[in-house]
């Protein structure tokens, strides 16, 4: 696939962003954004994009969110509204530096990343076609919680943290550290997106696993039954909390299938 790399900065902070198939974006084609998981990055996808920008003969966004991969280091901590910062302040920045707020897109996003989607499109003006929502949270349960405290106890034995710092370099500790610290806290016990999901007018293609350790099918069932756009489920069996890894062939023909359909392809 062809790729462009480069570093974008965005209030003083450097981005680290890849385009596929960048030369389609003037042609006018939606934009498929793909929105990474809250330990992940660009490189933690595979070969997941290329595949979808293959089928779909669309461009591809990717970037790392800060504190994330090759981008610069964040430069606060991590707080219950640190996805809505992403969501509604940081995405729309980076995409106004890029010139591609009025581009249509297309959101795809993972865990972290799929809650960064759904709360982008409850607010953005721009012409956002459709959503892919894979193993989002959307409140925080007491499996959620568990999955966290399992993350903690995995770093500690020392192969977590071996594979995050293959991505996240010297960032991986405060990554880590800030990052579950947060979901862990009191504070955040409560949270949720409630107040953003009846926003959402755009069509959403729900994907869960039924072994995924962070959340349960309630998550999928409060984004269903809320939206005022379309909802369709994809909830699949014996698949735990990555199923674009975990049952690629799968999850690809889903989302081809879900983008044909909505951008009448």
């Amino acid at each position: 696939m062809i790729s462009e790399k480069q570093f974008v900065t965005v209030n003083g902070v450097q981005i680290y962003c890849e385009f596929i198939n960048k030369h389609l974006v003037d042609k006018g084609l939606p934009l498929l954004i793909f929105l990474h998981e809250g330990l992940g990055s660009i490189r933690q996808w595979k070969n997941f994009p290329d595949m979808l920008a293959s089928r779909l003969n669309m461009p591809v966004l990717l970037f790392d969110r800060q504190g994330y991969g090759l981008s610069d280091k964040r430069d606060r901590p991590f707080d219950s509204g640190f996805l809505h910062d992403e969501a509604l302040l940081k995405l729309p920045e980076l995409l106004d530096a890029l010139s591609l707020s009025a581009h249509p897109t297309i959101l795809i996003g993972h865990s972290d990343g799929a809650t960064i989607a759904l709360m982008h499109a409850a607010v953005s003006t721009g012409e956002i076609l459709g959503i892919v929502s894979e193993a989002a949270h959307v409140m925080v349960e007491e499996i959620t919680t568990q999955g966290i405290l399992g993350v903690c106890d995995e770093y500690k034995k020392g192969k977590t943290k071996e594979l995050l710092w293959r991505y996240h370099g010297d960032k991986t500790d405060e990554l880590v550290e800030g990052w579950t610290t947060n979901w862990l806290s009191t504070e955040n016990r409560q949270w949720n997106i409630d107040e953003f999901l009846p926003r959402i007018t755009c069509p959403v293609l729900i994907i869960q696993g039924t072994n995924d350790h962070f959340g349960t099918f309630a998550q999928v069932a409060v984004i269903r039954d809320s939206i005022k756009g379309t909802a369709s489920v994809l909830y699949l069996d014996n698949c735990g909390h990555i199923p674009h890894l975990q049952a690629p062939d799968t999850i690809t023909g889903a989302i081809t299938d879900f983008i044909n359909h909505i951008t009448n392809k």
